[in-house]
């Protein structure tokens, strides 16, 4: 299975999967463990957000992937928060970190692969997303690639979105909470992956870096 396929199963990892969304003054979302790369302590929540579910979560995929070594300092931590409106976020933070070689605004389809990973800063006027596009098999043919939404995502003040997501989880699965998925991936015959085409008209501005496989390197 491609090595960062762990960013799903890190999604259901208990102390993340149960945390419901918050971007609010009285529920403002944060990271539910703590920063295992030595890089300084990440700020606690019960609650999630987008920005710190794609920064803990590479965070955390990092120390456990073999052979990358690599440290999460406060800077990049604030760099995957997005200090103003339009930054690329998340994207740029994994290329800081070393974990990809580039980011660009849209997505590149080279080189994308079954099991490939997208971090992604989403902008539609002064509202942003963070979230990872996980590249999977779509439609008929063999050839054929869609993308599944791995992301947190709910209402500010409490509360699922119109599919049903509070918390950690997906917008292109049937059960889109990851507390849900009790296999640490998404149940079978769940998925209703986009197409890349799909992908790139949810937002408006799109910032995307795929993330190097080791074999990659």
């Amino acid at each position: 299975m491609p090595e960062w396929s762990i960013l799903v199963r890190i999604a259901c990892l208990e102390e993340l999967r149960a945390a419901r969304y918050g971007f609010h003054p009285s529920r403002r979302g944060g990271a539910q463990m703590n920063n295992p790369t030595g890089g300084g302590a990440w700020p606690r929540s019960p609650w999630v957000n987008c920005c710190t579910f794609t920064a803990q979560a590479i965070g955390l995929a990092s120390h456990l992937l073999p052979g990358r070594g690599v440290i999460m300092t406060h800077e990049h931590w604030l760099t995957a928060m997005c200090r103003e409106v339009g930054d690329p976020g998340i994207a740029k933070m994994v290329v800081d970190m070393g974990l990809a070689e580039r980011f660009q605004e849209g997505i590149e389809e080279d080189g994308l692969r079954e099991g490939s990973v997208l971090c992604c800063q989403g902008w539609r006027g002064g509202v942003g997303h963070s979230f990872f596009l996980v590249v999977v098999p779509a439609g008929d043919g063999e050839a054929e690639l869609g993308v599944m939404f791995l992301e947190a995502a709910g209402r500010a003040r409490g509360g699922p979105t119109s599919k049903g997501l509070d918390g950690i989880g997906s917008r292109t699965c049937a059960v889109p909470n990851a507390r849900s998925w009790s296999a640490g991936w998404w149940p079978i015959g769940t998925q209703q992956p986009m197409t890349i085409a799909e992908a790139r008209r949810t937002y408006a501005i799109l910032y995307t870096a795929q993330l190097t496989e080791t074999s990659c390197r």
